[in-house]
């Protein structure tokens, strides 16, 4: 006997429940929470005297209520009332538990992919029957519950086509996942939806996908793409300090460089200083040379002229002195003189006076 697990609040947070559908002999019958009717192969119904009504207890917009089925997979005809808890199915294998599975998913616009089967809609068709039809309710609060209907014929060159109603009313697919899209249902999300033939690709999943999904099934619809932004704004923060990290070290490089440059101008002014400096000192040097000798030439003639005016005075001095000794040398130059003349007219005594 095999064992289907439903928790069909696919979007919402709805407390966890019992509802049990059993399957007795050849039939899948609901208690408690949820009424089950299946038609066999002669189309016999079971549970009529199963309740009406839905047990007590909060369904969560997008909960579901009903699901219908015809010609669908193993079903001729099938009507399912789902109760807010948890709804269980319960019987052998191959008795249909798996096309509820299916039905939902096809039912509400999900890739027939995700069921873990074929991914051909017309697959679903009951063998022998023209077409297959869903019909899922879902609850809405705040008026009328969305009834999708979704019926899929084959066409003449064996491909697949689908109609889909929304409350009677003709919708594209666009539209009626556009709904089940605000109503946070994701049924090719494993972490809320999961086909037994989906276990092993759930095992598989890393915790970054897990923790993705998981947001995605339980959080708000604005939850997965703030955390996606918040993954960009972390990532882009990252990028933007290893560019910062790049850019302090290519700033450290280029104040090095910088700063040595700053030396080597430094120095290069600094010379141009000192030759400039050289320059001028090669320029001024016959100036300070002409100014050196024209300063010992005035200082020469000052000296000269001071010693010519201490001559002049001693000079002026001397003066009498001088007088004096002109006088006292023509005197002796007179005498001396006269002397001569003594000498001169003496000289002829001596000679006479010789032996």
């Amino acid at each position: 006997m095999g064992l289907l697990c439903l928790n069909l609040a696919l979007s919402a947070h709805a407390p966890l429940g019992f509802g049990l559908l059993v399957y007795p002999g050849n039939h899948l019958v609901l208690l408690n929470t949820s009424r089950l009717r299946r038609s066999n192969q002669v189309d016999q119904e079971l549970n009529d005297d199963a309740p009406d009504e839905n047990v007590d207890g909060p369904f969560s917009r997008g909960s579901i209520i009903r699901i219908r089925l015809k010609n669908f997979m193993t079903y001729k005809s099938v009507e399912l009332h789902a109760g807010p808890y948890l709804n269980m199915v319960l019987g052998p294998n191959g008795t249909g538990k798996s096309a509820l599975v299916c039905a939902i998913i096809v039912g509400l616009g999900g890739d027939p992919s995700a069921t873990g089967r074929s991914g051909q809609l017309n697959e679903y068709i009951r063998f022998g029957c023209p077409y297959a039809q869903t019909e899922i309710e879902l609850f809405n609060p705040s008026g009328d519950n969305y009834v999708i209907k979704r019926k899929i014929s084959t066409s003449g060159d064996g491909k697949s086509k689908s109609d889909w109603l929304l409350n009677k009313v003709p919708k594209k697919l666009s539209e009626i996942k556009e709904l089940i899209s605000s109503l946070n249902i994701r049924v090719s999300n494993l972490c809320q939806f999961l086909p037994q033939e989906k276990v092993v690709e759930f095992a598989r999943m890393n915790p970054v996908q897990l923790l993705e999904n998981t947001q995605k099934a339980a959080g708000d619809e604005n939850m997965f793409t703030t955390h996606e932004k918040l993954i960009k704004y972390s990532d882009k923060i990252k990028e933007l300090r290893k560019k910062k990290a790049n850019l302090d070290q290519q700033l450290a490089t280029d104040q090095h460089l910088t700063d040595r440059l700053i030396e080597a101008v430094e120095r290069v002014r600094e010379k141009e200083q000192y030759a400039e400096k050289l320059s001028w000192l090669q320029k001024k040097k016959p100036w300070l040379e002409f100014e050196q000798v024209r300063q010992e030439y005035v200082e020469a003639k000052a000296n000269l002229e001071r010693r010519v005016k201490e001559y002049e005075k001693s000079r002026s001095q001397n003066k009498p002195l001088e007088e004096k000794v002109d006088k006292e040398k023509a005197a002796m130059n007179k005498a001396i003189a006269e002397t001569k003349a003594s000498l001169e007219e003496l000289k002829p005594s001596i000679h006479l006076l010789r032996p």
